[in-house]
């Protein structure tokens, strides 16, 4: 699996083990900020290189930080599939396809 795909399931999957469906924008804002700090020192890289990874990586389907707060947050309230797809866009295989499914699972 590449490293800006981990990196950004990594993220995902962060926020999602800390919020649910009632969580507020705001609540997942702080929790991506937290995510984001988390996984950058996991890999002993900066934040902004996280961030890079979520915005100018998954270009076009992501615009900003704040439009990847949407996705997000609208994957978590209510399912839409708009920031999987996003990500499905720019896997290299299969194997970080059954990842990002895994990731995206609601169970």
């Amino acid at each position: 699996m590449t490293k800006r795909i981990e990196q950004i399931l990594q993220v995902v999957d962060f926020v999602t083990r800390a919020c649910d469906q009632r969580t507020n924008y705001q609540s997942l804002r702080d929790t991506r900020i937290r995510a984001v700090a988390s996984v950058a020192d996991q890999w002993r890289i900066t934040e902004s290189t996280v961030r890079d990874t979520f915005i100018r990586r998954l270009r076009p389907h992501v615009k900003s930080t704040s439009h990847f707060d949407k996705l997000l947050f609208a994957w978590l309230a209510n399912g839409s599939d708009e920031l999987k797809n996003a990500v499905l866009q720019h896997t290299g295989d299969d194997d970080e396809a059954r990842a990002i499914d895994r990731v995206f699972f609601r169970g």
